[in-house]
């Protein structure tokens, strides 16, 4: 492929073979993602028996380059990792990076990524890589032990998919030791690792499957529900289960269009099939009304809401049920028919910079791009898309 002796992986900040950490932030995410159970040895991960491609491209001081992170997405989707663990973050837009994680949506591998840690909303504020709109992208919160959301997390009802624990988590280190750490860095690789496990379950899933199964068996959660899409935290046991599973249900902003309609995606998917898929609303809290949703993709669904009155406030939710009569139903959203209603601004792009990503306990972290690569599903390597070497730092 292109690289000499990558028998772990690549070290893209040094250019060489050896992607060894030098910091302790990667080994603590791996550790969450991936450490041995049932070896009465320290802490287990969510996925005992997958294989981490371990790629790096920031320094042990947390410097490095939107450049080097490309590169290590590029490597990753094009050698076969399925789910790419990101547990970094800083800077703004960059349209290169953007194209990277789509290179990766299109090797069907999942971006998953951390919300960052700043107490923000992202909602208002972009944190890149995870504000980055594209359909392999999961970011993810962090929850505390009493299933809130943890005081440093950042947060978004449109741009924060899901929760995961990320307070005080117990994992890995150099040098055979073990340390808690606190971040949204903490709570990814648990998103990371369920992902790998659905995906061990059924490799012939697509990565929209997968997400949607993730975060479609989210536990509801009222700390989450205004502060995530899905309004849930991370259960593994209900992802891998044959029930269906929704999420991705479009999230409408208060609008001044009396006319409508009122367009609503979700997505759906099952273990078979989904049988139906019916989007229920009511307005000003009256009686329900049931809609068909059409399918317009594979597991994807559609249906629109009438036009209201000036005044009215529209709440709404989906349900799928599959062959068996099992049923799984999406949060509830809602919006108002209300002058002034409208999108949110564009934050407008910031200048391509990836500083120091600090707040995980008040310490700089080396944010290392933990991409795993699950050797239960190994799919084989695909040839590079991109002259990596043109790429490539002299």
């Amino acid at each position: 492929n292109g690289f000499v002796d990558d028998v772990f992986g690549w070290d893209f900040a040094g250019n060489d073979s050896d992607p060894k950490d030098d910091n302790g932030h990667g080994t603590h995410v791996a550790g969450t993602i991936a450490a041995s159970g049932d070896n009465e040895i320290g802490v287990v991960g969510v996925n005992w028996q997958a294989s981490v491609m371990a790629l790096k491209f920031l320094s042990g001081n947390g410097s490095g380059s939107a450049d080097d992170a490309i590169e290590a997405i590029l490597y990753a989707a094009s050698n076969g990792a399925r789910v790419l663990n990101n547990s970094w973050g800083g800077g703004g837009f960059s349209r290169a990076l953007q194209e990277a994680i789509e290179f990766a949506r299109d090797q069907n591998a999942l971006f998953v990524a951390a919300a960052g840690n700043d107490g923000r909303d992202n909602d208002a504020l972009p944190t890149y890589p995870a504000s980055y709109d594209v359909a392999n992208v999961i970011a993810v919160a962090a929850s505390d032990r009493n299933d809130r959301l943890a005081s440093f997390s950042n947060f978004g009802a449109t741009s924060v998919d899901l929760a995961a624990p990320g307070a005080d988590i117990l994992s890995t280190m150099p040098n055979d030791s073990y340390r808690s750490l606190n971040g949204t860095s903490m709570a990814t690789p648990h998103v990371s690792g369920v992902a790998a496990l659905v995906w061990a379950q059924n490799a012939d899933l697509g990565y929209r499957q997968v997400a949607v199964r993730v975060v479609g068996a989210a536990d509801p959660v009222p700390a989450f529900e205004g502060t995530t899409w899905s309004g849930g935290r991370l259960n593994a046991a209900a992802a891998l289960t044959p029930a269906p599973k929704v999420a991705f249900v479009t999230r409408r902003d208060d609008t001044a269009d009396t006319a409508g309609p009122y367009a609503v995606t979700a997505w759906a998917t099952d273990e078979t099939s989904v049988e139906a898929v019916t989007l229920s609303y009511s307005v000003n809290g009256g009686a329900p009304t049931l809609l068909p949703m059409q399918p317009s993709a594979p597991d994807e669904y559609r249906a629109a809401i009438p036009g209201q009155v000036m005044g009215s406030t529209i709440a709404y939710f989906v349900e799928a049920v599959d062959a068996d009569d099992n049923r799984a139903t999406s949060a509830t959203y809602s919006f108002q028919i209300a002058e002034g209603g409208g999108d949110a601004p564009d934050c407008g792009n910031f200048a391509v910079a990836i500083p120091t990503w600090t707040g995980t306990g008040g310490g700089s972290l080396s944010l290392l791009l933990n991409l795993l690569f699950m050797g239960a599903v190994f799919v084989s390597a695909r040839k590079l898309a991109y002259v990596l070497a043109e790429r490539r730092r002299d």
